[in-house]
């Protein structure tokens, strides 16, 4: 059986490490405002431990500081999945960025489609199984509920669309609106920390 996989790893990490790297000349902002404009939430991400890092930078920034590698560690610190190389791969993460505000933008869209897959993916194995599972299958039965789960995800798709706001904004620097947002030129390979 053909599996496919809804994530990518390396795009989340680019993300993140544009918001640890918002006040660099490229993307002249705050962790704050591209946290809020990203849509994002811990959940979109698919490592455990970069929805960690995500989670412990939108705290840092409801406090009104900015979250960099170094502040982000210091929330994190005895957290599981956390080590000592921690702070090194956040470093390494900030230090990669190459993200203007346009390749955030695509950065975002592109966790939120993959994260909506996956919401899908999931609803409709168990709605499979569950329907499995009965003496006589009737696919007619899943009928209301899909229906309700179709609404409530397009509202959810609504919000999160609604709330990435660089897309509405003509950039300070990069790519004008109507150009395909570049990938990053900077290679990066995430090195996960041991644990």
């Amino acid at each position: 059986q053909l599996k496919i996989s809804f994530e990518n790893h390396q795009v989340e990490a680019w993300a993140l490490g544009a918001v640890m790297d918002a006040e660099s000349r490229v993307l002249r902002s705050s962790s704050a405002q591209l946290l809020d404009a990203s849509g994002l939430t811990p959940e979109d991400f698919t490592q455990p431990i970069l929805a960690t890092y995500f989670r412990a930078a939108r705290a840092i920034s409801e406090r009104g500081r900015q979250a960099d590698p170094q502040t982000v560690y210091s929330v994190c610190k005895g957290l599981a999945g956390v080590t000592l190389d921690s702070l090194g791969f956040l470093r390494n993460l900030q230090g990669a960025n190459s993200a203007n505000r346009e390749t955030f933008a695509s950065h975002c869209e592109e966790i939120r489609r993959l994260s909506q897959l996956r919401r899908l993916e999931k609803f409709h194995g168990e709605q499979l199984a569950a329907l499995l599972h009965q003496p006589r299958p009737d696919p007619t039965a899943v009928i209301s509920t899909g229906e309700a789960f179709l609404a409530s995800f397009a509202a959810s798709a609504s919000v999160s669309l609604a709330r990435s706001t660089f897309r509405k904004r003509t950039p300070e620097v990069g790519a004008t609106s109507g150009e395909q947002a570049p990938m990053p030129s900077k290679p990066f390979v995430a090195v996960w920390p041991s644990r």
